[in-house]
Parts: structure tokens; C-alpha cells; sequence
């Protein structure tokens, strides 16, 4: 049975072809038309299933193709989930927060996990024994902290940030200019907040495993004092697993 794994963002349709828990295919656009396409092309058998997990308003047209065309399921938090949610209001509970935290619990079954998800926020979740989502935290993400410094101030610029991706973070501590002391001023901040968070994570839960994921991981991969473990498809992962929970 091939199951078919898609998270709708604002920005991309990310897609993912699973056999078993090997993605054996995978397609990313901005076009619901063009997702649609390439699932075509693929020339499913009639027993493929569907998990989707949407942001979005504006992709009629593809969810109407996928539940023609597949056994279809519509990603929340009231399917069976491989993880237990210990949370106040799971209703409002972020869809890529609790996958990110599925596929944590596929990776490191009965593990203590801190997920760290960089991209437009940087989001902490605690994940307790592989199977009970204790909760997090969310802060601006890299590109919001550039973005604020410019929009909320009168003089600051906003600055291509990417540019410093092979700047010595380790041994430069204040910039010698203006756009210096920006990206020095964001990233060794974001710096000490997620080393900060690990630290104390890692000092109330015993044998704590990190795992990363999310766009700007490159960027903490540069700047953190240690190697990191990092997994692009944790989220498809955790989808993956839902998913099979439920058809």
C-alpha cells in the first residue's frame, strides 16, 4: 500500500510517498495544480491512502482530487496518535508541532526528546518517554528578529542575513559595523536562547535526545557549541505513522 504524506503550508505543498517507512518519492510546490500533476503521474493502485495536514484556505481543488482518488484523511489531533497529548488546549495545538512530535517518537521510542523546529518560529517541544507530548515554547524565528529590528526602529536596515552563514560566530562576538552588530546581535542571541533551553531541558530530563528540524537548522548547526542531530522529514515522518494508525 503506498500512503501518500502531504503538509500544506502557507508558502509549499511538501508531498511524501511512503512504502512502509521508507519515503520513496517526494514533490514540493507552490500549486495545489501542480501537486495534483505529479500525483498522476505517479499511477497509484486503487488501496493508496492519504494523510493531509493543511494551513490553508485555498486548496479546494486538491483535497477534492485526493478524497476521488485515495482513502483520505484530514490530519488532527482527535485521530489515533502514536503519543499521548498532555497539553491544556490540544485544539489550538500547532498540526506541524504535534507530527514534528510523532516522528520524534518513531526516531527515539521510549526516549526523552526535545524537538526544535527553526523556521518562522523557533518552536521547543518536550516529548516524555517517546510517547507523552509534555508542551513548549515558541519564539521569533531568525527572519522575524531581522524583520522587527528594521520595521519597529527608525533607522535600522534589514539586512540579508544568509550572507553571514560563514561568519565566525565562535570567535566574533561585536560587530564593527552596523550590519555586524545586527547579525551578531540575532544569532548569538537566538544562540544563547536555544543552547539555554537544552541546558535546562537536559538538567530535569534524564538522557535527553535533541532533535532538529525546519529551514533555518542550518544556521543553529553553525552557530551551537556542539554537533547536532537534525531531520528534515520529521514531520512527514510523524504523518507517516499517524497515518498508519488510522487506515
Amino acid at each position: 500500500m503506498s500512503r501518500i504524506i502531504i503538509d500544506a503550508g502557507n508558502t509549499n505543498y511538501k508531498v511524501f510517498i511512503f512504502k512502509d517507512s521508507d519515503i520513496t518519492a517526494r514533490h514540493t510546490s507552490s500549486s495545489q495544480i501542480q501537486v495534483i500533476d505529479w500525483l498522476k503521474n505517479q499511477k497509484f493502485k486503487n488501496d493508496a491512502c492519504c494523510i493531509y495536514s493543511s494551513v490553508r484556505n485555498d486548496d479546494g481543488k486538491l483535497i477534492e482530487y485526493l478524497k476521488a482518488s485515495t482513502s483520505f484523511i484530514e490530519f488532527s489531533h482527535l485521530l489515533k496518535l502514536p503519543i499521548l497529548i498532555n497539553y491544556k488546549t490540544p485544539e489550538t495545538l500547532g498540526k506541524d508541532r504535534l507530527a514534528a512530535a510523532c516522528g520524534a517518537s518513531t526516531l527515539f521510542n521510549g526516549e526523552n526528546v526535545l524537538i526544535i523546529d527553526a523556521g518562522t518560529a523557533i518552536k521547543y517541544d518536550m516529548l516524555i518517554d517517546g510517547k507523552t507530548f509534555l508542551g513548549g515554547n515558541i519564539s521569533p524565528g531568525i527572519a522575524l528578529r531581522f524583520k522587527a529590528l528594521n520595521q519597529f526602529t527608525g533607522k535600522l536596515p534589514l539586512i540579508n542575513y544568509t550572507e553571514y552563514l560563514t561568519f565566525d560566530f565562535k570567535n566574533s562576538f561585536f560587530g564593527q559595523n552596523t550590519q555586524e552588530a545586527l547579525a551578531l546581535g540575532v544569532f548569538m542571541g537566538v544562540k544563547n536562547e536555544v543552547e539555554g533551553i537544552i541546558n535546562i531541558a537536559s538538567a530535569q530530563y534524564k538522557d535527553l535526545k535533541v532533535v532538529f528540524t525546519g529551514g533555518d537548522t542550518i544556521y543553529l548547526h553553525k552557530l551551537l557549541n556542539f554537533s547536532i542531530f537534525a531531520c528534515d522529514d520529521l514531520i512527514a515522518i510523524g504523518l507517516n505513522e499517524i497515518l498508519k494508525l488510522n487506515v
